[in-house]
């Protein structure tokens, strides 16, 4: 017979769960946020642009700022960009 693993007793953690549980940081090296933390570092992402008109030639510009965004914030977006689009 198969031994199985007594389902009241607690779960071992694997090495790679311990590893991160002890360095707060993920696989890629990106700090564990709490979720709530994590909505607001997003939240603040902002692309400001910029947009005038030469008064005299009448031609018109526009400048989009782009963020410096944090390494959580690029996995971030990254991963947003992966989520499958639905018809």
């Amino acid at each position: 017979l198969k031994k199985s693993r007594d389902p009241v007793a607690p779960a071992k953690a694997s090495d790679v769960a311990i590893k991160k549980a002890s360095s707060k940081r993920n696989s890629d090296d990106i700090p564990i946020v709490k979720f709530d933390l994590a909505l607001e570092s997003l939240k603040s992402i902002s692309v400001p642009s910029i947009a005038f008109q030469d008064l005299k030639t009448g031609k018109k510009a526009c400048f989009i700022l782009r963020p410096e965004l944090s390494p959580f914030q690029q996995k971030a977006c990254q991963l947003i960009k992966e989520i499958p689009k639905y018809p």
